[in-house]
């Protein structure tokens, strides 16, 4: 099978959310916190639902080309998942407060938080990268 680039940003995520997943809990971080908060409230532990949207998404990467809509189905859970989570991080740059409301200042917790809110973009271009060449392979 031929490596696709888009699939590296999406194994990367599965990565950081397999990381949430399996390392004690402790304060959520900014990008955690809205998650986890949205998951414990319908009464999803946020822990498992971590790992849980990391297999499925890494199990869409290997969907054959044919499977448009199963790869999508399989992805898009994920990259819900990193939208609140960078809703999150913006809500902690507007109110200039951490998860944990520690104060700092916005600029400081934007570039705190820009990599989660890079993530974010990178995995929505992935998925519609990975999308378009499943439509150009089957």
């Amino acid at each position: 099978m031929k490596t696709r680039h888009f699939s590296i940003v999406i194994a990367a995520v599965c990565a950081q959310h397999l990381t949430w997943a399996l390392l004690p809990d402790s304060k959520p971080t900014a990008p955690e916190w809205l998650v986890a908060l949205t998951l414990d409230s319908i009464g999803i532990p946020h822990r498992p639902a971590y790992a849980a949207l990391a297999l499925l998404a890494l199990a869409g990467m290997f969907v054959p080309a044919q499977g448009r809509g199963l790869a999508l189905a399989l992805v898009a859970p994920q990259q819900v998942a990193l939208w609140v989570a960078m809703a999150g991080s913006l809500w902690c740059v507007a109110h200039q407060r951490y998860a944990d409301g520690y104060g700092s200042p916005w600029h400081f917790i934007l570039k705190d938080q820009a990599g989660n809110i890079l993530w974010a973009l990178a995995h929505t271009g992935a998925a519609l990268r990975g999308l378009r060449w499943r439509q150009r392979q089957s």
